[in-house]
């Protein structure tokens, strides 16, 4: 986080003023900062529930596969 003190107003009437600028910059470096890293963490969240959909979708249709397959068995076994 960089504060960029030079670039500030230069006709403050107290250090006060002066030193509230500066506080509120770093606030709102502070807070910038702390909303990308929500976003990225938001951004890998979305990712990572994609993916345990995509096994959930895999793993239902191994599910009904393997299922058949055993209905399969069975019938042919009774048929025998």
């Amino acid at each position: 986080m960089t504060v960029r003190i030079l670039d500030m107003k230069s006709s403050h009437s107290s250090a006060d003023d002066f030193f509230q600028e500066i506080c509120s910059e770093v606030k709102r470096s502070t807070l910038e900062e702390y909303i990308r890293q929500i976003e990225k963490e938001w951004a890998e969240a979305k990712k990572e529930l994609q993916e345990e959909r995509d096994n959930v979708r895999r793993l239902t249709l191994d599910r009904e596969e393997t299922m058949k397959n055993a209905m399969r068995q069975v019938e042919e076994m009774g048929k025998n």
